[in-house]
């Protein structure tokens, strides 16, 4: 005889719902978490970044200066910065640094004479530390701002290579005193018929 063993019922009440799976990861390597990090970020805004400040006395000229053959100038005492010009430039004027502020070390030069060096400070702007100094900004490149610079440089100082005529004193002539004494008596005649009306 053969007895079958009881089996238990479970009711649908007890049933229990498993719970969701949830996906465990990995916490990140040291790499990982460091990869983003390691890329330069810059922390200036955009509209910012015309503020930053370089420093200006970077860029050497790559040639001496020939004056007409009777000067030259060392490119070592000949330094210059690009700034944001005002000039031509269509889309891109006031964002591209094509402006050339020149200056030459007009102290430190020995390619010029002290009287040449007096007559030059007369006829050019100087900074605070005596330097010469030149801007340009009609081109639309720094190339052709730089060549002008470099132009209007020269022109200063062929200027101050010719010495000024010296002035000698003169004295009138004998005919300027016979005109200016004849131009003199003309008026006096034409004065003296300026006589009060009678009411006669």
């Amino acid at each position: 005889m053969l007895v079958s063993a009881p089996v238990e019922v479970v009711g649908s009440a007890d049933v229990v719902p498993s719970e969701p799976s949830v996906a465990v990861s990995s916490p990140p390597t040291p790499d990982e978490s460091n990869a983003h990090d390691s890329v330069p970020r810059s922390t200036t805004h955009r509209s910012d970044r015309r503020d930053i400040e370089y420093d200006p006395w970077h860029s050497p000229v790559a040639d001496d200066l020939d004056i007409d053959g009777r000067v030259l100038i060392p490119a070592a005492e000949l330094v210059w910065t690009a700034v944001r010009a005002q000039g031509p430039g269509g889309q891109n004027v006031n964002k591209l640094a094509t402006k050339i502020d020149l200056r030459f070390d007009l102290v430190a030069t020995n390619a010029l004479a002290g009287a040449v060096k007096t007559r030059l400070r007369a006829l050019a702007k100087l900074d605070a530390d005596g330097r010469v100094v030149i801007t340009a900004q009609e081109a639309r490149t720094q190339l052709g701002n730089l060549e002008r610079a470099k132009a209007k440089l020269a022109e200063l100082i062929r200027r101050a290579l010719d010495p000024p005529k010296p002035r000698r004193k003169t004295k009138p002539s004998r005919s300027a005193k016979r005109r200016r004494l004849e131009g003199k008596r003309a008026v006096s005649e034409k004065k003296a018929t300026r006589g009060r009306v009678s009411s006669d």
